[in-house]
C-alpha cells in the first residue's frame, strides 16, 4: 500500500518556490513536508493506542518483563516522520510510520504487519491462521488528508516568505 501526494494546483506557491536557491527551497520543502505528516502521525498514534486499549496488540507478561528490562516502547510510541532527499532526481520524500532503531527498541519493525496482518507464526513455524491486520497509518492519512493539504499550504507560504526577507 502507498499512498502520495504530489504538490501541484499551487502554481503561485511553486513559482515563488524556484525563484528562492536550490538550497533554500529543499529547507523549507523538508520543513514544511515534515509538518504537514504531524497531523498523520498524530492520529495514527492515536489509533494504535486505541487498539491497544481495545485488546489488540496485546502482550504476555514476558514482553512485558522484557519491555521493562530492555526499555523497549509501544508500537504507538514508536510512529513518526523520515524525510529523505534524493540529490540526483531533486525529489524529497516524506515516510510516515513505525521506525525501528535503537531508540525505539524491535517494536518499529513490526509495523506493517500490525497494519496488514500476517501468517500467524508460533516456534518458527506457520501454523495455517492468519492474524488478523489493525490498520492505524490507512486510516489516519485518510481523516488526515484535508489537514495534510493546509499545513503544507501554510507552511509553505510562511517558509517562502521567511527565507526571502532574508536574502532581501
Amino acid at each position: 500500500m502507498q499512498t502520495g501526494m504530489l504538490l501541484s494546483g499551487h502554481q503561485s506557491l511553486v513559482t515563488q518556490l524556484n525563484s528562492l536557491p536550490v538550497r533554500i527551497q529543499k529547507n523549507v520543502t523538508r520543513s514544511a513536508i515534515r509538518a504537514a505528516m504531524r497531523p498523520v502521525v498524530n492520529r495514527a498514534k492515536q489509533i494504535a493506542r486505541a487498539r491497544k486499549k481495545a485488546g489488540g496488540f496485546k502482550e504476555s507478561r514476558e514482553e512485558k518483563k522484557q519491555r521493562r528490562t530492555e526499555d523497549l516502547y509501544h508500537l504507538s510510541e514508536t510512529i513518526g516522520v523520515v524525510v529523505r532527499t534524493y540529490p540526483a532526481s531533486g525529489t524529497i520524500l516524506a515516510v510516515a510510520g513505525p521506525i525501528a532503531g535503537s531508540r525505539y527498541g524491535y517494536k518499529g519493525n513490526i509495523g506493517h504487519l500490525v497494519e496488514a496482518g500476517h501468517a500467524k507464526v508460533l516456534w518458527g513455524r506457520v501454523t495455517g491462521e492468519q492474524v488478523p491486520p489493525y490498520p492505524f497509518l490507512a486510516p489516519a492519512w485518510d481523516e488526515q488528508l484535508g489537514a495534510v493539504k493546509q499545513v503544507l499550504n501554510t507552511t509553505m507560504a510562511a517558509g517562502i516568505e521567511r527565507e526571502a526577507r532574508k536574502i532581501m
